[in-house]
């Protein structure tokens, strides 16, 4: 969400978004689990690091998909509100915002997959309990049964998310036909 609401946020300036720009495509080039030994170090092995990963992880992508669906508003829908006298937080609230809901939708979707991808990257690296910790063990030990059972959790836990997602779909997009 964070992510979201700073790539909506770059559609006010033009030449804040230019400055940015640059640093946030050398961030989402990096793999994100890279980060996981820094992060871990710097919050502990506990679950903050784990958020702190899975926000790291799903920030950028947040971000680039709701600036680009800035881009793709259309500029006669814009200057028709200027003509009618609307504000630039008017033309954001009524237009930009409603316009990049599915791309931001989109974004959701996508960062359900790199927040479990970092999750469990931070669980494998330093952690003494969760599912990726689980499956790591089982992994070693050569345990495919249980290594099958978490990889499925997490399959599950991915299909609950995805509902999720497509539950507020619905509700904000209600003309969406699906």
């Amino acid at each position: 969400m964070g992510g979201s609401m700073a790539g909506l946020l770059l559609w006010y300036s033009r030449h804040v978004a230019r400055i940015i720009d640059p640093f946030v495509v050398a961030l989402n080039g990096l793999p994100k689990i890279s980060l996981a030994p820094m992060i871990i170090i710097w919050f502990g092995s506990g679950m903050l690091s784990k958020v702190a990963l899975a926000f790291i992880a799903t920030f950028i992508v947040a971000l680039l998909s709701a600036y680009q669906g800035t881009h793709q508003i259309d500029a006669n829908l814009v200057n028709l509100m200027r003509s009618l006298g609307a504000t630039k937080r008017q033309i954001f609230l009524k237009v930009v915002v409603p316009a990049t809901l599915p791309w931001i939708i989109s974004a959701f979707r996508l960062n359900i997959g790199f927040a479990l991808i970092a999750e469990i990257g931070g669980e494998f690296i330093a952690s003494d309990k969760g599912l990726g910790r689980s499956i790591f063990v089982a992994g070693n030990l050569f345990n495919l049964n249980a290594v099958w059972v978490g990889v499925l959790t997490l399959m599950l836990v991915a299909i609950a998310l995805y509902l999720v997602v497509s539950r507020i779909e619905r509700y904000l997009l209600p003309w969406e036909s699906r």
